[in-house]
């Protein structure tokens, strides 16, 4: 055979398995990206991620308070600096009784836990856990919001509040010292 005509074949065979390799490269099909777990409930809910200051929220609850309040005897604010601050007055032996409970927040598992750091009623510190268990027997509160006068906490359940349209909120992190307060709002879907 001449050098020519063998050099055409390899040419041609060369061209061939060019072809042939490329036409099966482009059927194949291409990679995948990895598949993402969906978040627990994103499904049915699109999550927002919300960061806010301390002014904000002590507007917020104190707005809420305003409303859940109407009908109770019990008049209390609150106000957010290094720590919160609850103040409000209490009836006890026939008089309403000045009241200031500081806080200390954390969360956990989505519900914030508010520490009850100290209490006083006029000018006296008083018992924590004495006085909780007194305004609890003695006062209505939301369903969302337990006294455990034990642990001389209040528990805020962020996941039983009731939100407008089903949406829910989860606490993330409380941070005074450095005034960053963020929350996860989960919002359901379709969004109508």
């Amino acid at each position: 055979m001449n050098k020519w005509k063998l050099a055409f074949f390899i040419l041609l065979f060369s061209n061939f398995l060019i072809i042939l390799i490329s036409s099966g490269l482009l059927l194949m099909p291409g990679e995948k990206p990895p598949l993402k777990k969906e978040a627990e409930g994103s499904k049915d809910f699109a999550v927002f991620k919300v960061e806010t200051d301390k002014q904000t929220v002590t507007k917020v609850i104190n707005d809420y308070l305003k409303k859940e309040a109407v009908h109770q005897p019990l008049t209390y604010w609150v106000e957010i600096t290094d720590d919160i601050k609850l103040y409000g007055s209490l009836l006890a032996f026939g008089r309403d009784l000045d009241m200031v409970m500081s806080f200390e927040p954390s969360v956990q598992q989505g519900n914030v836990i508010l520490k009850v750091k100290s209490l006083s009623v006029g000018r006296l510190s008083v018992p924590v856990s004495y006085v909780l268990k007194y305004i609890d027997s003695q006062y209505h509160f939301p369903k969302e919001v337990q006294i455990d006068a034990k642990n001389r906490q209040i528990v805020v359940f962020l996941d039983q509040l009731a939100l407008e349209n089903g949406s829910k909120i989860q606490a993330e992190k409380i941070d005074l010292e450095e005034g960053v307060i963020s929350a996860k709002l989960y919002v359901p879907l379709p969004l109508k």
